[in-house]
């Protein structure tokens, strides 16, 4: 284990496909919500750690409870709270969330239902990771990313394959040198052949610019990417 891996991903959606093969594959982040820990140092409500939280929908005397869990050294931590402010202690427990860390928040209210008009418990989960200040880049660009997986795992795959492909989910570390190491599938296709395509494209990449933290220094990070029939969804 690397120290100071982190789990994050690369701001990049890329859309492969072929018409010679009818595939429509796509390799993109497994999350969609990063933080960094600059942000996290200045949180004071729910709507501070996720915009889209809505803070307007529930009255104050509506919330039951509201509860942010981090996992720490292996172990799940919680703090709870009534409201969509956050208290001292979970101020606490976010700002020394590792990088990598997600930070899970459950929000349990009442609302009223519009049909009986009755009020009816709710309950509201969302999650944020936490990410260094610069993630790491890859030299060649994006274009050129985009490239090295269509022409090493997209256009090698046959059609006849495609009904029988599982969702497959590729990691990888990219240490404070820029070196790329320890690519692994963690979660297989369900064939062998492309898996290993998947592996041997990654072994293509090189180089990368490191990612820094908010103190400028250089960390490793931990990159996991979903190849997904986009067809079979």
């Amino acid at each position: 284990m690397y120290k100071g891996l982190l789990s994050s991903s690369l701001l990049l959606l890329i859309f492969l496909s072929t018409e010679a093969q009818e595939l429509n594959y796509s390799i993109f982040p497994l999350y969609s919500k990063p933080i960094t820990k600059r942000d996290l140092a200045t949180v004071k409500t729910m709507k501070d750690i996720n915009p889209g939280f809505p803070e307007s929908w529930i009255a104050e005397k509506d919330y039951i409870s509201s509860v942010v869990t981090v996992t720490k050294a292996g172990s799940r931590i919680s703090s709870r709270h009534i409201n969509h402010e956050l208290t001292k202690e979970q101020k606490s427990l976010i700002n020394n969330a590792d990088l990598g860390t997600n930070i899970e928040v459950e929000v349990t209210y009442n609302a009223r239902n519009s049909v009986t008009q009755i009020m009816d418990e709710k309950t509201m989960n969302f999650s944020v990771t936490v990410i260094p200040d610069k993630e790491a880049a890859y030299i060649g660009g994006h274009e050129k990313l985009e490239q090295i997986f269509k022409k090493h795992v997209i256009d090698q795959i046959e059609s006849k394959e495609t009904d029988a492909i599982n969702n497959a989910i590729l990691q990888f570390v990219i240490d404070t040198q820029g070196q790329l190491r320890d690519p692994q599938i963690t979660i297989s296709s369900g064939i062998s052949e492309i898996d290993n395509l998947l592996l041997q494209a990654v072994d293509r990449l090189g180089i990368w610019t490191p990612a820094i933290n908010a103190n400028g220094e250089k960390v490793s990070q931990t990159f996991q990417y979903q190849l997904s029939n986009m067809d079979g969804c």
